[in-house]
């Protein structure tokens, strides 16, 4: 709930009443959020982009995808992907 007062006043500008009007701002807040989550993963997308066109080798670019996945899930930590076989 987003809450706006404003204070009204006579010819004379005494104070003559206070005006409030609130605005519900769930759904905006929602879709606020939303946007902000594709931007993370358009963001993610284009930085691997580019990764790739700098022709970084495989283990290399599945250790930046890695870390940029985890960035636009908003992750701390990510699994990290090896090509090596595990022990």
């Amino acid at each position: 709930m987003a809450s706006h007062w404003t204070l009204q006043r006579d010819d004379e500008g005494r104070p003559l009443a206070i005006f409030e009007t609130n605005n519900e701002i769930t759904d905006y807040k929602s879709s606020e959020e939303v946007l902000r989550a594709r931007v993370r993963k358009q963001t993610a997308l284009a930085d691997l982009s580019r990764s790739a066109l700098a022709g970084l080798d495989a283990e290399v670019l599945m250790e930046t995808a890695t870390t940029l996945v985890a960035r636009a899930l908003e992750r701390n930590t990510a699994r990290s992907w090896s090509s090596s076989p595990m022990a």
